[in-house]
């Protein structure tokens, strides 16, 4: 129907407001394309040469919107929903990494598939890069961004990075030393995803409550529970505590 209507398309006398929404709603859609396509193995059906709306401008400015307001006299950056969309992206392609896995028996397509890996991890290290100071997971940006009322957005987009990172390295977890970075690069991003959560949690203003978190704990608490199994003696405390955690998440959540 979005499609049809070419929703995030400007029409004449459209106030700052109506192409926000359009915008909104439209990237919306584009998320949700990429996660429940790539994640049932369905065709994507918003093709990327119908993804050149602008996106979505900081969560202030937006919600201070006057009705009226015609047009801005300085250009807009992104707020976090824009940064959420850019990586997303990636989720199919790492999808699709983790399905040729399966099936792979040559050699010569492991060396393919660790390239791919490889080319993603780059992308995804790009991306955390390419963040502005103001969206840098830290101390202070999470109080920030509390007391603007965008911590749980705040908090959702940094849980999406460690969880596209969790999901390309976890092909990782049982693989011959010569990987070894990866397999603790899935680790890593498992257990900075528990502790976001739980960090979240335990603080008002920061929680991230949708149905995708939990489907992320459990991406998470798979590794943890693989690395209390097998890793080694000096990791064990720290990823049954970090399991816990996700556990309790999880048991939250549940109310919803």
């Amino acid at each position: 129907m979005a499609q049809i209507m070419r929703l995030p398309s400007i029409e004449a006398g459209d106030t700052e407001v109506g192409p926000e929404l359009k915008r909104r709603v439209w990237w919306t859609l584009f998320m949700a394309d990429r996660w429940y396509s790539s994640g049932l193995g369905l065709p994507r059906q918003i093709n990327d040469n119908e993804i050149s709306s602008d996106l979505p401008m900081d969560e202030s400015i937006f919600h201070a919107l006057s009705v009226s307001q015609l047009t801005f006299t300085t250009p807009q950056k992104p707020g976090l929903w824009g940064y959420m969309i850019t990586p997303v992206d990636l989720f199919g392609p790492i999808q699709d990494l983790n399905r040729r896995i399966q099936v792979v028996q040559e050699d010569v397509e492991d060396a393919k598939i660790h390239r791919c890996a490889y080319d993603l991890s780059l992308r995804l290290d790009g991306w955390e890069a390419s963040l502005l100071f103001d969206i840098k997971l830290n101390q202070e940006n999470l109080e920030v961004h509390k007391n603007k009322m965008t911590g749980g957005p705040f908090v959702a987009l940094h849980l999406g990075y460690h969880h596209y990172s969790t999901l390309l390295y976890f092909q990782y977890l049982d693989i011959p030393a010569a990987m070894r970075v990866f397999t603790e690069r899935c680790k890593h991003h498992a257990s900075c995803y528990s502790a976001l959560l739980k960090y979240s949690r335990e603080h008002e203003g920061l929680n991230a409550v949708y149905l995708t978190v939990g489907h992320m704990a459990i991406v998470s608490s798979s590794v943890l529970i693989h690395t209390l199994l097998f890793g080694d003696e000096e990791q064990i405390p720290s990823a049954r505590n970090s399991l816990n955690a996700n556990f309790e998440g999880l048991i939250e959540l549940a109310q919803f």
